[in-house]
C-alpha cells in the first residue's frame, strides 16, 4: 500500500434518517430488503478542522476497501436500487474553507459512483462506471451527517463497488484510524504520489484502474440500497 500522500493538505442522523429519507421517495416491496451498505456503529474523528494539517479528498473518485477486520464493505450483495447516500461533513474552518475552494476547483462536492469490476491480467482494481449520481453541493451541510436522497436511483448489480467522487473536494475524511482501514483511489498504480492533476472517474462506460490504495485513511460516507423484490411466480 501506498502512503497517504495523495491526500491535500493545508495550514447521527444515522439508519434512521436514512430510511426516512428513502420512504420519502419510494415505497419498498415487501420482499424487498433495505440494506445500509458501508455503515459502521460510529464514524472516527474526521480530518477537519485541523489548524495546520486539515485533510480532504479532491478531484477524485475512491472507495473504502476495507475498515477495521471488514473487508469490501462497499461491495454490494445484491441486485436492487441504490437510493440515498450519507456523508459525515465536519465543520471546516472558514480558511479552510476558503484555501480549499480557491485551490480545489471551487466549493465542495460529492457525487455517488456504481463501479462494475472489469479485472484483467495484471490489474485487480479495474473498473468500468456503470452508474452515477446527480452532483451535490455539500457547503450548507458543513459540520452534520446528511443523508441525501438521490433524485434518480442508480441500478447496482451483486458485485458492484459502491464509490464517491469529487470534481472539488470533500471533507468526509479521516486519519484517526489503524493501518487495517484502506480506501483505493480512482488512479494508477504509478501516479499515486500525484496530488496535483485531476482523476475524478467521470464518464459513465469509462474503465478506470483504482491502482492506488492508501492506509490509515477512510471516507465517512455510507449507502441506501433496496434491494429487488422476490418473485413468487414465472
Amino acid at each position: 500500500m501506498n502512503s497517504l500522500k495523495h491526500i491535500f493538505n493545508t495550514r447521527r442522523t444515522r439508519v434512521t434518517a436514512a430510511v426516512l429519507a428513502v420512504f420519502a421517495i419510494v415505497a419498498v416491496p415487501a420482499s424487498a430488503k433495505l440494506i445500509e451498505i458501508g455503515q459502521t456503529d460510529s464514524y472516527p474523528a474526521p480530518a477537519c478542522p485541523h489548524k495546520d494539517n486539515c485533510r480532504v479528498i479532491a478531484q477524485i473518485s475512491g472507495y473504502q476497501i476495507q475498515i477495521g477486520d471488514q473487508k469490501n464493505p462497499f461491495r454490494v450483495t445484491a441486485n436492487g436500487k441504490l437510493v440515498a447516500i450519507t456523508l459525515n461533513l465536519p465543520q471546516n474552518s472558514k480558511d479552510e474553507i476558503k484555501y480549499f475552494n480557491e485551490n480545489r476547483g471551487g466549493p465542495p462536492s460529492a457525487q455517488v459512483s456504481i463501479l462494475r469490476p472489469r479485472p484483467r491480467r495484471g490489474v485487480k482494481y479495474r473498473y468500468v462506471l456503470a452508474g452515477k449520481s446527480e452532483r451535490i453541493e455539500l457547503s450548507r451541510y458543513l459540520g452534520s451527517e446528511p443523508t441525501f436522497p438521490l433524485k434518480q436511483s442508480l441500478t447496482v448489480k451483486k458485485n458492484d463497488v459502491v464509490a464517491v467522487t469529487t470534481d472539488t473536494w470533500m471533507p468526509a475524511f479521516s486519519t484517526a484510524v489503524d493501518a487495517n482501514t484502506v480506501w483505493r483511489a480512482s488512479r494508477g498504480s504509478k501516479e499515486c504520489d500525484d496530488v496535483e492533476t485531476p482523476a475524478a472517474h467521470e464518464t459513465v462506460g469509462e474503465i478506470r484502474s483504482y491502482g492506488c490504495g492508501y492506509k490509515n485513511a477512510r471516507i465517512l460516507y455510507h449507502a441506501t440500497i433496496i434491494t429487488n423484490p422476490v418473485t413468487t411466480s414465472k
